[in-house]
C-alpha cells in the first residue's frame, strides 16, 4: 500500500508519510530530523519557602511624640 506525500515541518522536504514521525509539539518531520523532548522540562524543582516567619502590620503612625521619647535625663 502506498503512503501519501507529505511536507516535513522542520525541512520543508517532500516525504512519504510512512518515512515521518510526529514529534512531542505536533510537528510531523522526516524519522531523520526528528528530536527528542529535553528531559530538562520533566524536572520538577521545589519552591523556595520565602514567607516571612514572624509577619506585622505596617506601621501607619510614624512620628515620635515627647511622651514616646525616653527621658534620657533620668538615666
Amino acid at each position: 500500500m502506498d503512503s501519501h506525500s507529505v511536507q516535513c515541518d522542520r525541512t520543508g522536504f517532500r516525504a512519504q508519510a510512512s518515512d515521518c514521525v510526529q514529534e512531542w509539539n505536533g510537528n510531523f518531520v522526516i524519522a531523520e530530523y526528528a528530536e527528542q523532548r529535553n528531559q530538562q522540562e520533566h524536572i520538577q524543582v521545589p519552591r523556595d519557602d520565602i514567607a516571612v516567619p514572624i509577619a506585622r502590620p505596617r506601621s501607619t503612625d510614624n512620628t515620635i511624640t515627647q511622651s514616646d521619647a525616653p527621658d534620657w535625663d533620668s538615666l
